[in-house]
């Protein structure tokens, strides 16, 4: 797949449901204390942490050439 739809897809649902959750955090919907780690959980479900590995290897390509 190419990195550029896989990187759009990808941060289409983690920041949609970060900023959502954002809110709730907010006004009180989500208690930080006792919902932050399953907010984390989820967010990296979602394809976080791929998402900063493409960012990354294209970083690394930028800076190599």
């Amino acid at each position: 797949m190419d990195e550029r739809y896989e990187l759009a897809k990808l941060a289409s649902d983690y920041e949609s449901y970060a900023l959502e959750c954002r809110d709730k955090f907010i006004i009180g919907d989500m208690d930080l204390e006792t919902q932050y780690e399953q907010y984390e959980n989820d967010v990296r479900t979602m394809g976080l942490e791929r998402a900063l590995e493409i960012k990354q290897d294209a970083y690394d390509r930028y800076m190599a050439g």
